[in-house]
């Protein structure tokens, strides 16, 4: 197997892994959050909706955010690999907002942001 192929298939695997783990994840989560910050059901609605939200937002600017990093020379050097790592880190530096949140917003903000991460981490994978 050659390499471009190897990291064009791990790429596109951390994506996938990505963004199962976010739809799920909250499920597992969620009798400690309600619980924790006293939700209403309101505002459950809003945490569990709010990675949607994102989601579609990123779907529609993750195209955009390819172009501008030049879809040719990342499809050929990196398989987009310099994207993906990007929403990375940004997921990563998310992740830890969300695992150290202290208020109901900080939640909702940080839904909304994994969830645009994880949307143009799927349009960089797949394009």
């Amino acid at each position: 197997m050659k390499g471009f192929n190897l990291q064009a298939i791990c790429t596109a695997s951390i994506g996938g892994i990505l963004y199962g783990y976010n739809m799920g994840v909250i499920s597992g989560s969620w009798p400690l959050l309600s619980s924790y910050f006293q939700l209403t059901p309101s505002e459950e609605d809003w945490i569990v909706s709010l990675l949607y939200f994102g989601a579609g937002v990123g779907a529609a600017t993750g195209g955009f955010i390819c172009d501008w990093y030049g879809r040719k020379l990342a499809i050929l050097v990196t398989g987009h690999l310099i994207i993906d790592l990007m929403v990375q880190v940004v997921f990563g530096i998310v992740s830890l907002l969300l695992s150290n949140a202290e208020s109901i917003e900080c939640l909702m903000i940080g839904r909304f942001v994994v969830g645009w991460a994880v949307a143009v981490s799927g349009i960089a994978d797949v394009t």
